[in-house]
């Protein structure tokens, strides 16, 4: 229907297919659309080549699904939803997962937890905790995995609660959806990722965090550590502990989210960006004296190479 404004018939396929399922793969549409498999992968790669799609790799087979960070998601998704209104109802219920009748476009299937992302299932994990009036935000080494896009490998998911929340309530609404309560931790079946609560509130060193970022994915709004806040926790934990992968991942984060990458720590840790704490004395300080080392010289330029 609307091939003129996207090209081919085939591109319309391609989106049309993404937005009811989630995620999907050329063959598995061209298939469904009983259409040339060559003719499909084109579109996608296009579209991928675009900056509208993102794929990864399953196994043998890559997967499509929208780019989060496109900045006209939105737009292309409510047109999307208004195409699908004139989509004859047989096609609607089976772009839909096959059900006997056909269901709204917007209300489309959840995409299932094992197909989920990292940020994708920590979304999930916000959202549904949301609803049950919990509110939780990602910290540790998932933030910097979602910074420095995926650049750094985490299977964690460590989420911070506002307020006191009873273990018990985490256990109701985790369950339902087949989470597993294992010591510490909850872990699904079908997903590699364990999900953990460690005690809060959230802060870097003794100084708290008042504010957070929020990322939109196909299966809600995750709310995460900033990109300033997840560098100054790296740093802090480099400090105390001497942990040089920390200081990696600082490295990594703000080469990611700065093209400087001096003037970005630098930044990080000048007055103003730190309250004005021990902490953030320490940090200056200590920093200082380490850039006047030839060795942390030496390690900076081997990092950034």
């Amino acid at each position: 229907m609307l091939e003129a404004l996207f090209g081919t018939i085939n591109k319309e396929r391609a989106l049309v297919y993404l937005h009811a399922n989630g995620t999907g793969y050329a063959r598995e549409m061209a298939r469904f659309f009983e259409t040339n498999l060559r003719n499909i992968q084109l579109q996608l790669d296009n579209l991928e080549a675009g900056g509208i799609l993102v794929s990864r790799q399953e196994g043998r087979t890559r997967l499509y699904e929208f780019n989060p960070r496109w900045p006209l998601l939105a737009e292309l998704q409510a047109l999307l939803d208004r195409l699908l209104d004139f989509y004859p109802p047989e096609l609607n219920a089976r772009l839909q997962g096959g059900a006997k009748t056909a269901t709204p476009p917007r209300q489309a299937t959840v995409k299932p937890i094992g197909r989920m992302s990292q940020e994708e299932l920590a979304a999930f994990v916000c959202q549904l905790l949301d609803a049950a009036g919990i509110k939780v935000t990602l910290t540790g080494g998932a933030c910097v995995a979602i910074w420095t896009d995926g650049e750094y490998l985490s299977r964690d998911l460590d989420f911070i609660e506002q307020g006191t929340v009873p273990r018990r309530a985490l256990r109701a609404e985790l369950t339902k959806h087949g989470f597993r309560e294992q010591g510490r931790h909850f872990w699904h079946p079908d997903s590699e990722y364990v999900i953990e609560f460690p005690s809060g509130p959230l802060a870097v060193g003794n100084e708290p965090v008042r504010s957070h970022s929020e990322r939109k994915t196909s299966t809600g709004v995750l709310r995460l550590r900033s990109p300033v806040d997840c560098v100054k926790d790296r740093l802090s934990a480099y400090f105390h502990w001497n942990d040089h992968q920390a200081l990696e991942q600082a490295v990594a984060v703000a080469r990611r989210q700065s093209t400087d990458l001096e003037a970005s720590l630098w930044r990080f840790l000048q007055p103003g960006a730190l309250q004005a704490t021990a902490l953030a004395e320490d940090l200056r300080a200590w920093l200082s004296r380490r850039v006047e080392r030839s060795r942390c010289v030496r390690r900076w330029a081997r990092i950034t190479q």
